[in-house]
């Protein structure tokens, strides 16, 4: 094949061009050395994958990932005499360019070339370890110390129960000992073991470097899981059942997996049992009799399911253990091979959720979203690795506040890993959707053409195809009517463009993986998380943040002065205590939020020393974010000059429990604000002031940077916004509170002029003279 004469490892072939460069020689002696297998010369599946297979959105730009998608390593002693005599039998790397353009061939070839070089010379100075030697020495590892643990336990005599207890303890005292080896990163602790089994195979490991640092992390690991088991099997609990037992009903175990070993013991013959129960000797087709493994076996108990018993009554009657081995009554217990019932309380959660973690690693994605769904609901934390005890009132606030957007994560999770089982997903599998998450639509679901119907990554691809289509469409109709400004056409283009989810939405629904898999890891059903890469760092989210154009809430300028021209504000209220009115302007007065403000009833306002005041409770009924946000807030002078208190009277004599008596919560988070919002956006919408970014939150930001201008100081503007304490005098220090005269004096500094609106209550001058001069035709002032 033609090999360019001015680009190393560039060449032409009919489907075009092609980067090829051999392995080191040093390199591939190694590799070759330590697995002589054919997978060291064969395709990694996890890594080199065709091009060809929809993975989502991303496959627009035949080179987004060109270096991974379409890589394959030839095996010169596959290909012929003359292959290998080119290149000695060292396999190569070979990657298709799909181009036949010299240039866009040059440019891809020198950037492979600089990755090659660099990837080569990292494992050459860095690689003294092979996976092959990883993985021998840590199974070898945890063969000896499960093995000796059993041996020791068979042949040992009778014990009392304090000795027993004391076992248990130092095992546990063992386990924190090398939980906190891994928190603080001593890698000390495995050096002994790992130094014996190096002798006993006859392998030089290293005893330093990134090498040894990266073998003594996982052995820490290794020697913990260890300590889980012997302590699981020091109490008499296995995950499987005996071996003997098996074959002793005829079973068939099966699910072979490397993820739980067995060492079952001494070997004897497994119908040792039926020869005893009836004096016959067993006929073998070999002529020797079968023993039961005696080596580590591995055996998946998420899979074990106890077979009916078949056959007549009559051989059940004449079985050895007569109605020992089955069981057809509802009261037997499914196999408990998790510690879930150890973190939580498991007789409060359905049957569905005890199935499902009974099931193992085989626990498919959506199952193990329920069952995280349903213990929040019961009022359980984060913290899965402890002991919990449920709340349900904090159940019911995740409810409100969180279950809607883990149920959206599930859909699209589900839909994405196809009902995967966890304990069969890789890490890779997972992180390959993670693009298409991203190319989802910000309307996903509320748009009639933006329906998952047919799964996520169908949408993404419809709404790429539509949103290619539209850009299409408009730049042939600017061209027919004979627009030729580049700019133009490209803005023209924009508008075009489906918008998708924003970053913070993508972190959300990400990370929403993850917490699944860490509640399945402590728990013990799954013995990895597949999800541990579903997660982002400070820099990621701000690279993340960076492409996309900043909607954060802002300060209302002088916009407001708009919005006080509407309708609501001008004396067309639907009654005295419309929320339209007031809620919005305590925003720009008392920067409460909305739910805070929406919540109020006439119970909540007093007056201490000839200054009124409206408290934050979090009593029966009312939500409060957070604990600092119950707090007292002295009454801006504006609001009182508008009849506020007069309105709070009123409601007090008729008896209300709340200021704005006429409003609903949401059925989806149960709270006011869920309707309300929507209801002042339209409002907003209908009069001619709606903007991206000036809502109804912002007249609390407005108000928070209206104290800033006033110089106000930040121990008095976060007790104001109801925001954490900043340092230890806030917290410890300040429990009388700041006074109500200083707050009062801050809040009473915010700039209002109350002429430019009508209230509801007071029947002012200002307010007719307006009214007149609306008649007119006129513009008071």
């Amino acid at each position: 094949m033609p090999r360019s004469r001015r680009i190393p490892h560039l060449e032409y072939r009919r489907s075009g061009y092609v980067w090829r460069r051999r392995w080191p020689k040093s390199l591939s002696e190694r590799w070759s050395d330590s697995e002589p297998s054919e997978s060291a010369i064969e395709p990694n599946p996890l890594v080199f994958k065709s091009s060809r297979r929809e993975s989502g959105p991303i496959g627009e730009n035949p080179y987004s990932k060109l270096a991974f998608r379409e890589a394959a390593i030839e095996n010169p002693s596959k290909s012929g005499a003359a292959s290998s005599r080119s290149n000695g039998g060292i396999p190569s790397l070979v990657f298709s360019l799909k181009t036949h353009a010299f240039s866009e061939a040059q440019e891809l070839s020198i950037r492979l070339t600089a990755l090659s070089n660099l990837t080569f010379h990292y494992i050459a100075s860095t690689m003294t370890l092979t996976p092959a030697v990883v993985t021998h020495v840590l199974t070898t590892l945890v063969r000896f110390e499960i093995e000796a643990a059993d041996r020791i336990r068979i042949q040992g005599d009778q014990r009392t129960p304090e000795a027993a207890e004391f076992a248990l303890r130092r095992e546990r005292a063992l386990q924190e000992t090398l939980r906190q080896a891994l928190q603080l990163r001593n890698h000390e602790v495995a050096r002994r073991p790992l130094q014996a089994v190096s002798q006993h195979l006859g392998i030089a490991l290293p005893e330093d470097g990134d090498d040894w640092k990266s073998l003594a992390y996982e052995a820490t690991r290794v020697l913990l899981d260890v300590s889980e088991e012997r302590e699981r099997r020091e109490r008499g609990l296995f995950h499987e059942p005996s071996p003997y037992f098996s074959q002793g009903i005829g079973q068939t175990v099966q699910g072979i997996a490397p993820s739980a070993a067995v060492s079952v013991g001494i070997g004897q013959p497994a119908l040792a049992m039926q020869v005893f129960a009836n004096g016959q000797s067993p006929e073998f087709p070999g002529g020797d009799p079968v023993l039961p493994i005696a080596q580590t076996v591995s055996v998946s108990p998420k899979n074990f399911v106890v077979p009916e018993q078949v056959g007549s009554p009559a051989q059940s009657a004449n079985s050895v253990m007569d109605g020992g081995v089955q069981s057809t009554s509802s009261d037997n217990q499914p196999l408990e091979t998790h510690f879930a019932s150890k973190r939580v309380l498991l007789k409060n959660c359905s049957e569905k959720t005890v199935a499902a973690l009974n099931k193992g690693e085989n626990i498919t994605i959506d199952e193990a979203f329920d069952v995280y769904i349903e213990l929040k609901l019961q009022g359980y934390g984060e913290e899965w690795d402890k002991l919990q005890k449920p709340d349900e009132k904090t159940g019911k606030k995740w409810k409100n506040s969180t279950e809607p957007a883990m149920l959206v994560a599930k859909n699209i999770w589900t839909d994405l890993l196809e009902h995967s089982p966890v304990g069969a997903l890789s890490e890779e599998t997972v992180l390959e959707q993670i693009p298409i998450i991203r190319e989802l639509p910000t309307l996903h679901g509320k748009q009639a053409d933006l329906t998952a119907d047919e799964g996520y990554r169908a949408l993404v691809k419809h709404a790429n195809t539509k949103e290619r289509i539209a850009m299409d469409r408009v730049e042939r109709d600017l061209e027919r009517k004979g627009v030729t400004d580049p700019v133009e056409i490209e803005m023209a283009k924009l508008k075009e463009l489906i918008a998708r989810i924003r970053g913070q939405t993508l972190f959300k629904h990400v990370r929403a993986a993850n917490r699944i898999g860490k509640m399945l890891l402590s728990f013990g059903v799954i013995s990895s998380n597949p999800f541990v890469g579903c997660t982002f760092t400070n820099k990621e989210e701000k690279r993340i943040c960076a492409t996309e154009e900043k909607i954060a809430r802002q300060r209302w300028d002088d916009r407001k002065a708009l919005l006080f021209q509407t309708p609501v504000f001008q004396g067309q209220t639907r009654n005295d205590a419309d929320p339209l009115f007031w809620v919005p302007i305590m925003g720009f007065l008392q920067g409460v939020r909305s739910e805070e403000a929406l919540q109020l009833g006439p119970k909540d306002f007093g007056s201490q020393n000839g200054i009124s005041y409206m408290k934050i409770r979090n009593s029966e009924g009312n939500n409060v974010k957070s604990e600092a946000g119950e707090r007292v807030l002295p009454i801006h002078p504006a609001l009182i000059e508008l009849g506020l208190m007069e309105l709070v009277a009123q409601k007090d004599g008729e008896k209300r429990k709340r200021l704005f008596s006429g409003i609903k919560r949401g059925q989806t988070k149960n709270t006011y604000t869920e309707l309300f919002t929507k209801e002042f956006t339209r409002y907003r919408q209908a009069h001619g002031v709606y903007w991206h970014g000036l809502d109804l939150h912002a007249t609390r930001t407005t108000f928070h940077h209206d104290l800033m201008d006033l110089a106000t100081p930040g121990y008095i503007r976060r007790a104001l916004m109801g925001h954490e304490p900043l340092d230890e005098g806030e917290r410890s220090y300040a429990q009388n509170g700041i006074s109500l005269k200083t707050l009062c004096d801050c809040v009473s500094a915010v700039p209002f002029d109350p002429s430019l609106i009508i209230s509801p209550v007071r029947d002012n001058p200002q307010s007719k003279t307006r009214i007149k001069a609306q008649k007119l035709g006129l513009r008071a002032i």
